[in-house]
């Protein structure tokens, strides 16, 4: 939604997601994948390969949109959000 929150998911097929947004004009595949690529490594660095070498512990985090800023904000949080957490376990139960 408008305050960054994940509202639902929806599972569909790659090409499916392609379709939907070019109808828009919103897709940019090229742009998309390297702005994935750059959050991942951004992610990565920040907190995998740190707890990984045993500097940081294992934390929750909550990764949000800053509007005004248009930047990405990486905020340690006291626990992980149920929402996350039952969706996780509803992955789990599909065994994906």
């Amino acid at each position: 939604d408008d305050s960054g929150r994940l509202v639902r998911t929806e599972r569909m097929r790659t090409k499916e997601i392609n379709h939907r947004v070019k109808m828009k004009n919103y897709w940019q595949g090229g742009v998309c994948l390297a702005f994935g690529d750059e959050v991942l490594c951004w992610l990565y660095g920040t907190l995998l390969l740190p707890f990984f070498l045993g500097a940081i512990a294992d934390e929750d985090y909550i990764l949000q949109f800053a509007p005004p800023f248009n930047r990405l904000e990486l905020l340690q949080a006291n626990s992980c959000p149920a929402v996350i957490t039952d969706h996780v376990q509803e992955l789990r139960r599909m065994n994906i």
